[in-house]
């Protein structure tokens, strides 16, 4: 039997009957026949109608057979304007809720006002993960393949392929320990040993030496004074002058310490960051036990692995003054990081995806300003978002941001990644476990911003030109807070969703005790929200803006602190913030109807096509 261009309707059965290896002209006529069967669904939905039943069977057995979707748009979600059609609104979920997130879509008020169902006017998103009792967590083929059935033509579709990085790590630096006893063989013993271990970066197949730090250390609870242990490490330096490998021009000693937990470990690194400067040296390698609360994040970035917060910043603090670079010896391979998101980003791209935001917990600043380079460079033509996750201490080279310092830390993070030219980034919570928000407000006890610090945020990040989406545990007048800051986009899952039975894909989670779905009046009832905030900020009918203020806090009122309960006052609030709200956008519409608007999105420059003939 061989296989030929068939109908949609014997696709199935033709999947299902070659198990076996294909022959090229088999592959040829079978991937064309899943090409025309995706064709005919996405035009299908983009006209709004169904499939029969054989062929809507094919489809999810045609985008697993080519990987994805084999002829994706060229837009993504950084062409979506929020100038004119206000905050982007995405809802996590593994595909299920796709219909409904649909329906809440399609009652908005911004639906009703344009008669749109275009997914870049809407400006609604499923936002493609797996709600575990741990955050979230990426979603498989199938879920992908759901996804892009419930949203293609209809939905906006992002994903978050993973909050945490792969942290791959280089090969440690070598570290030469003095021997205790008589002073003139242990420093005799560590230049024969760092000469050794500066060989092979010597004699180098292009005989072009490469660049090594040995660094030089004292054992723990060593009895050498101070003037005795830089007096060594004089000693090893002259001696290393006269040896075969060490080549100063390229090869450098730094100092090595290896430090106990706590405070203790703080003066330990002092220490050896003041030994560091009486001889010298630039770099301090600091080698640890890695900390309870490290352990039970997975990881933690740079010092913080081994010291608390308040320890690491006093650390970095000394060695800035005494301008010396403090490393832990678990350095982070950036390049091979930045492959691994990669590999995930591209799986989002392929399946459909308008945006992949990737986290880049728990990279240090200088790292992530390695790793957002090279990804963002692959790129170039779609919409990946690195992430910031704010509930976790932000490590620079030099400083640890956390607390009061955190403002600083995010806006140092923004300056990283914008020189590598990223159009939209996220900035969102990780430990949702544990209750932490992204907004401090009355009745939250871990919120992390003010509303003040998201504006000023916002803005500042509009400046270096990236868009903000935020996320976090929104709540519902949250949303409505935010909507009047016009961010680019805003995220918003459990405000929006119902509790329901854990289902047999969620069984293996052994600490899940049910599980959020979002619903279509769950879903609705937050577009309300963002879209009233934004219309109050945007009207310059004030006369209608009033309108929506007034209705939008009626409308909350009557939700309640839960804004579950189904009342006919809070029926009659929802209605009457509806109207309101199409009226505002029929009015703003006129607004950039008329160009009064400027363009909110890069022009087209022709740049790729010219690349391309």
């Amino acid at each position: 039997m061989a296989v030929r261009r068939r109908s949609v309707t014997n696709l199935r059965r033709t999947l299902q009957a070659f198990a076996r290896s294909l022959s090229p002209n088999e592959e040829q006529h079978l991937a064309e026949a899943c090409r025309s069967v995706l064709r005919t669904y996405r035009s299908a939905k983009a006209r709004g109608e169904s499939l029969s039943l054989p062929q809507g069977r094919a489809v999810p057995l045609a985008f697993l057979y080519l990987g994805g979707d084999a002829e994706p748009r060229s837009r993504s979600l950084r062409d979506y304007d929020h100038v004119k059609f206000g905050p982007f609104f995405g809802v996590s979920d593994e595909g299920s809720a796709a219909e409904a997130i649909l329906a809440g879509a399609l009652k908005s008020p911004k639906a009703i006002a344009l008669g749109t169902s275009d997914p870049f006017d809407l400006g609604v998103a499923l936002d493609a993960e797996r709600l575990g009792a741990v955050g979230e967590v990426p979603v498989g083929p199938e879920e992908y393949a759901d996804i892009w059935l419930g949203c293609v033509e209809r939905l906006l579709m992002t994903t978050n392929v993973g909050t945490r990085v792969n942290p791959r790590l280089y090969m440690r630096p070598p570290v030469v320990t003095f021997e205790e006893g008589p002073i003139e063989p242990a420093v005799k013993l560590a230049i024969e040993k760092v000469d050794e271990r500066c060989r092979p970066f010597a004699r180098t197949p292009d005989r072009k030496p490469r660049p090594l730090t040995a660094y030089l250390a004292f054992l723990r609870g060593s009895r050498r004074s101070r003037a005795q242990r830089a007096a060594m490490i004089r000693a090893v330096r002259k001696g290393l002058a006269r040896t075969q490998h060490f080549k100063r021009s390229v090869h450098q000693l730094g100092i090595g310490v290896r430090i106990d937990p706590g405070s203790n470990g703080r003066k330990q690194a002092m220490g050896a960051i003041d030994l560091a400067r009486v001889v010298g040296c630039k770099d301090v390698l600091v080698i640890g036990r890695v900390r309870p609360r490290a352990d039970e994040q997975g990881s933690l970035p740079g010092l913080l692995q081994y010291l608390p917060i308040k320890d690491a910043q006093a650390v970095l603090a000394h060695a800035r003054g005494q301008k010396v670079c403090v490393r832990v010896a678990n350095g982070i391979d950036p390049d091979t990081v930045a492959r691994s998101i990669w590999t995930q980003l591209r799986t989002a791209r392929a399946m459909g995806m308008h945006l992949g935001k990737y986290g880049t917990f728990p990279l240090t600043i200088p790292d992530c300003d390695a790793v957002v380079g090279q990804v963002q460079r692959w790129f170039s033509d779609w919409s990946a978002a690195p992430a910031l996750f704010i509930d976790q201490p932000i490590v620079d080279g030099d400083r640890v941001y956390s607390g009061r310092t955190r403002v600083t830390g995010i806006q140092a993070w923004l300056r990283t990644v914008a020189r590598h030219k990223v159009p939209i980034a996220l900035i969102d919570t990780i430990d949702k476990a544990k209750g932490w928000r992204l907004l401090r407000s009355r009745g939250t006890r871990k919120g992390l911003l003010s509303f003040d610090d998201v504006k000023r945020l916002d803005r500042f990040a509009s400046g270096l030109g990236i868009r903000v989406l935020w996320a976090g545990g929104i709540s519902l007048p949250e949303a409505y807070e935010l909507g009047k800051l016009r961010p680019f986009g805003i995220y918003v899952t459990s405000a929006a969703s119902a509790t329901v039975p854990v289902p047999g894909s969620y069984a293996h989670d052994p600490m899940l005790p049910g599980l959020k779905e979002p619903t279509a009046e769950g879903v609705l009832r937050a577009k309300l929200m963002i879209e009233a905030g934004f219309l109050l900020a945007s009207l310059r009918d004030r006369a209608l803006a009033v309108d929506v203020e007034r209705d939008a806090k009626a409308f909350a009122a009557a939700m309640g602190e839960g804004g579950r309960a189904e009342t006919r006052l809070l029926r009659q609030c929802q209605r009457a913030l509806t109207e309101a709200i199409v009226l505002g956008w029929r009015s703003h519409s006129a607004d950039w109807l008329r160009s009064d608007l400027p363009p909110s999105i890069p022009q087209p420059t022709g740049r790729v096509f010219a690349s391309l003939t």
